[in-house]
C-alpha cells in the first residue's frame, strides 16, 4: 500500500472513530438491535461501534505487515466491508432500532450469501485452473487433489445458491 493510500485510510477511519463515538452516546440506556453487521464480517461483538472501529484498524495494520498476496487480497477486501458497513450503520449516527432489527438483519444474510457465492464462484474458477494444469502436465495425484476440491467448491456453491432461493422464496 502506498503511503497516501494508508494516509486516505487513517482520515476515514478517524471519521467512523468519531462518529462511533457519537454513536455510542446517543445509544447509551436505550434497547436497540443487538447485531448490526452480518456474523461473519466482524469477529468483534459488542455494543459499542467504536469496537467494531478497532477491529478494522487492526485488520489495516495486518494487512500493511503481511508479505503474502492472497492475504493481502483478502484483509483488503474485508477492510472493504468492514468500512462500508460502518459507513452505512453511522451516517445517521443512530443506533438502528429493535424493531427493524430482523428486517435488517435478513437483508444482511441475503447480502452476505451473494458476497459468499461470489467467492466461490472465484474460488471454483481457480481450482478449476489448477486441476487443469496439472491434467496437463501430467501430475494426475495433484490434478485429482484439486478435482477433489473443485467437487467440493460446487457443492459448497449448490448449498449457498439453495439457501439463497430459500431467502428469496420466503
Amino acid at each position: 500500500m502506498t503511503p497516501t493510500c494508508l494516509q486516505q485510510f487513517s482520515r476515514a477511519l478517524a471519521v467512523l472513530r468519531e462518529k462511533a463515538q457519537v454513536f455510542d452516546q446517543q445509544k447509551a440506556n436505550k434497547r436497540f438491535a443487538e447485531q448490526w453487521f452480518a456474523e461473519n464480517l466482524f469477529t468483534t461483538r459488542s455494543q459499542f461501534a467504536v469496537a467494531y472501529v478497532n477491529e478494522t484498524e487492526q485488520l489495516i495494520n495486518k494487512l500493511i505487515t503481511s508479505d503474502d498476496n492472497e492475504r493481502k487480497q483478502y484483509l483488503a477486501e474485508k477492510i472493504s466491508e468492514q468500512v462500508l458497513s460502518l459507513s452505512a450503520l453511522l451516517q445517521n449516527s443512530r443506533p438502528p432500532d429493535a424493531d427493524f432489527d430482523l428486517r435488517a438483519q435478513l437483508q444482511a444474510q441475503h447480502g452476505q450469501l451473494h458476497r459468499t457465492l461470489a467467492k466461490y464462484h472465484q474460488y471454483e474458477i481457480r481450482l478449476r485452473n489448477k486441476a487443469e494444469l496439472f491434467q496437463q502436465s501430467g501430475d494426475l495425484v495433484q490434478a485429482q487433489a484439486y478435482q477433489k476440491r473443485l467437487n467440493r467448491c460446487q457443492q459448497a456453491i449448490s448449498q449457498v445458491e439453495r439457501q439463497i432461493q430459500i431467502m428469496d422464496e420466503g
